[in-house]
């Protein structure tokens, strides 16, 4: 019916809003160096919208990066280094 529909439509839009608010947020995480937050967050979005290209290069970058520090904390002896 056209309340259904409505209904169904109004649920869409805020749901996109509430992924777009939570990007920009894991954006921020990320930007200010708390990248396995921003990598949760994108995981998450990513159960919502699994075919997102955006969110799956940002997971991947952050996963990069992750794993970048953490060689290079290994390399030097630093407090994670085994």
């Amino acid at each position: 019916t056209r309340r259904d529909q409505i209904s169904i439509d109004r649920t869409e839009s805020y749901l996109k809003a509430q992924t777009e608010l939570l990007d920009q947020q894991a954006e921020q995480l990320y930007g200010e160096g708390y990248l396995s937050a921003a990598y949760g967050i994108w995981s998450v979005l990513l159960r919502v919208e699994p075919n997102n290209v955006e969110w799956q290069a940002k997971l991947t970058r952050a996963r990069r990066v992750m794993s970048n520090l953490e060689e290079l904390r290994e390399e030097s002896g630093g407090p994670n280094a085994e």
